[in-house]
Parts: structure tokens; C-alpha cells; sequence
């Protein structure tokens, strides 16, 4: 899927192909502001757009199996996940998705400008990125600035913790004498 990303751009949802095209920043601002679906496709430097047909189409209706989240997946995690300054943090968990947004006309050229927006960062290689959707997404498929490391828990870690809220709650709640005590004090939606 990514082979033929990169080399036909063209991108297969649904079981439909949609051709992207070459745009500016500036041709992609004016359609994320437009309020029509899109997805564009950024390959280095070049952005690749196309227009989606209506806004119940789904990033996870994109073929998935090549196209693996660089950020997230499979027990891997980017060490720099954070909304913490760089170098520690990242600037796309930072910033917040235009989506919610996009309807407020007044302050709608300021909040797509600030917002979250795949061409604003110059470390992603290649990404994926939807807009005006149901669910705006952005998937990083390439990162110059990745550092992944296994996050995979253990059966010890997770005895660990639970260790640790216990502790927690018998500090709070000296009637608490074992998890599942937790239930009986926690509020009605909350259960351990």
C-alpha cells in the first residue's frame, strides 16, 4: 500500500482509489478551510491532496497493514509521545485538531493556522493526514525525529501498579484492604 502511495499516489479506501494531486501550503490551507473532506499525503517536502466524497468516511476504512503509525503501535512507543517542550515533547501532540473548530467562523483562519496541520512540521517525512472528516486523523508513517522503544508490560508491571494504587487508596481509605474493596468506595462508574 505504501509503494503504491508513494509511487502512483493513489490511496485505497473503502475498496475505492482516490488519486491525490500535488498542492502548495497555500492550496492546502484554503481547502482545509473550505469545510470538504480531504486527505492529503506528504512525501518529504511535496504535499499530495485529494477530496473525499463526504465526511462518514473513516481514516480506519484506509488500508492499514503497510501504512503502521510510527508514534504508537504494537507495543512500541515514541519516546518524545509528550506534550512537553522539545526536544522532550512533540509539536503534533501538542497541538490541538482543527475539528472541532472549523465551524467557528469567526476565529476560523487564526485556528487552522495554530492548529494542528502535517504541513507545519518539517520532521515528518512521510504522513497521512485527514480533515473536515467525522474523525480528523494524522498518522506519521516517517520521522526524522522517532526514537522508539518497547513498551510492552510485564505481569510484573502490572502487579506493580496495582501495588501502588492500593497503597494509594489505603492511604485515602484506611478500610481498604485489598482491590477489590476498591469497588465498593469507588463512585458507580469507576470499577477496578
Amino acid at each position: 500500500m505504501l509503494r503504491k502511495l508513494m509511487a502512483e499516489k493513489v490511496i485505497t479506501i473503502g475498496g475505492k482509489e482516490y488519486k491525490l494531486r500535488e498542492v502548495t501550503r497555500e492550496e492546502l490551507f484554503e481547502h482545509r478551510l473550505s469545510n470538504k473532506p480531504g486527505l492529503v499525503f506528504k512525501d518529504n517536502d511535496k504535499l499530495w491532496y485529494t477530496e473525499l466524497p463526504n465526511d462518514k468516511v473513516r481514516f480506519k476504512d484506509v488500508e492499514r497493514k503497510s501504512l503502521r503509525h510510527m508514534c504508537s503501535s504494537d507495543y512500541e512507543c515514541c519516546s518524545r509521545l509528550s506534550a512537553l517542550p522539545d526536544p522532550q515533547g512533540c509539536a503534533c501532540v501538542r497541538d490541538e485538531s482543527f475539528g472541532p473548530y472549523r465551524r467557528a467562523a469567526k476565529f476560523r483562519i487564526h485556528l487552522c493556522k495554530v492548529s494542528l496541520r502535517i504541513e507545519k512540521y518539517s520532521f515528518l517525512t512521510y504522513a497521512i493526514e485527514t480533515f473536515n472528516m467525522v474523525e480528523d486523523c494524522l498518522k506519521v508513517l516517517s520521522c526524522k525525529n522517532c526514537s522508539r522503544s518497547k513498551v510492552k508490560p510485564t505481569q510484573m508491571d502490572i502487579d506493580e501498579k496495582k501495588k501502588k494504587v492500593l497503597a494509594l487508596a489505603q492511604n485515602l481509605n484506611p478500610d481498604i484492604e485489598k482491590m477489590s474493596d476498591l469497588n465498593r468506595f469507588a463512585e458507580p462508574k469507576m470499577k477496578f
